[in-house]
């Protein structure tokens, strides 16, 4: 039986939790299933545990996200050991999100990142509350200057921190900082 996730129009909230999946077998398969798993635009929450894949599936990487999943509005990735890099993007990633959390993603060191001559970060314009748990500085830093609408900032299990970047002085949304 084959899960055809986009046309379920009237999901929600898609959690893809792969705690049960063997470890031997994390790989190129794991994005193969992933790849199958494309969810509907009107979807609002994606919540990802402990996918094995070196990457994410081509829907997730491709440059026009912000078209497929224009009404996201919380993404969780939790767990993700093998994960390196996110795509780079020109244009704005998800415009709808509000909530971001990335928790255990050890090796992940870009979200979204413009390339350099951009000299910009995607924009995510109603981000609200991030959190960031047990990730590298580089991808915590950038992803604490993506917002000017955020209210609620969570770090914690960052190594090598020692001060917060300056843009955050300018940031005069946030309610809540937790570190």
């Amino acid at each position: 039986m084959e899960a055809i996730l986009v046309v379920k129009r009237y999901l929600e909230r898609v959690t893809l939790d792969w705690s049960q999946y063997e470890a031997t077998q994390k790989s190129e398969e794991t994005v193969s299933v992933m790849e199958t798993l494309q969810p509907h635009p009107n979807l609002k929450e994606l919540c990802i545990k402990y996918y094995g894949g070196v990457r994410f599936p081509n829907w997730m990487m491709n440059d026009g996200l912000d078209l497929l999943l224009p009404n996201l509005v919380r993404i969780e990735i939790c767990a993700v050991e093998y994960l390196k890099d996110y795509p780079l993007s020109a244009n704005p990633f998800f415009p709808s999100l509000e909530t971001l959390r990335i928790d255990k993603v050890p090796d992940l060191k870009g979200w979204g990142m413009r390339d350099i001559a951009a000299q910009q970060a995607p924009s995510y314009p109603h981000l609200q509350h991030l959190n960031l748990k047990n990730n590298t500085k580089e991808l915590c830093f950038h992803l604490m200057c993506v917002s000017s609408s955020l209210k609620s900032l969570e770090i914690s299990g960052v190594e090598d921190v020692i001060s917060l970047p300056d843009e955050l002085q300018h940031l005069s949304t946030i309610q809540t900082l937790t570190i």
